[in-house]
């Protein structure tokens, strides 16, 4: 495929869905900047819902449902410099969540549950670290939370568990609003009493038709 035409390359990229194409551009550096480059005529992956969950209540008997998403080193064009290292760094010595949440009991296993219809497992399960201690983990977060930015939910439901804006706004820096949003057809925001932390949630919502 390297040895085509640009044309060629993109009319086969335009033949597959988001899922292979993913799978194309973790194969290596070369498909990775291909993908990239080509991404506004390519297709966007659909999921019926996005919500954030606490892991621990993933029913064991209904494992044949899930499929859980692997953490592995990531590929990316992303240049981390010294300046937004040291905001990282300072970030993991105050241990900044990547997860808000209501719960009083101290939980730190949350993970992100995608949910499409049509799949033998229709329920995918990222988890994420909630409080990333290396630069790595830092890297693997806005790696994923960079690919749900590209996907398409109908759906969204943050209940009594969010992200935290004050780490995605680090990960993320210099970026436009716009590359940290996720698209939505619709969205719910549900938490049992008013606090400062969680007024700025919808922020993360970009409603399309």
């Amino acid at each position: 495929m390297i040895s085509l035409s640009p044309e060629v390359q993109l009319d086969f990229l335009k033949c597959l869905n988001f899922e292979q194409l993913f799978s194309l551009k973790l194969a290596n550096s070369y498909f990775y900047n291909l993908i990239n480059k080509y991404k506004g005529g390519l297709a966007r992956m659909e999921f019926n819902k996005l919500s954030l969950i606490d892991a621990r209540k993933i029913p064991s008997q209904e494992m044949d449902y899930y499929k859980f998403i692997k953490l592995e080193p990531v590929i990316s064009d992303f240049v981390l410099d010294d300046q937004l290292m040291k905001k990282w760094q300072a970030a993991m010595a105050e241990s900044i969540p990547l997860y808000l949440h209501m719960f009083e009991d101290g939980i730190e296993s949350f993970a992100v549950q995608l949910e499409k219809r049509g799949d033998k497992k229709s329920r995918y399960i990222l988890k994420l670290p909630n409080m990333p201690k290396t630069i790595e983990e830092m890297i693997i977060i806005r790696f994923w939370l960079k690919q749900l930015f590209n996907c398409v939910f109908d759906y969204a439901l943050f209940s009594h568990i969010a992200f935290n804006p004050q780490i995605i706004d680090l990960l993320f820096d210099n970026d436009e609003p716009i590359l940290k949003q996720f698209y939505v057809r619709s969205f719910g925001i549900f938490f049992s009493k008013s606090d400062v932390e969680f007024q700025d949630i919808s922020q993360f919502f970009l409603l399309i038709g």
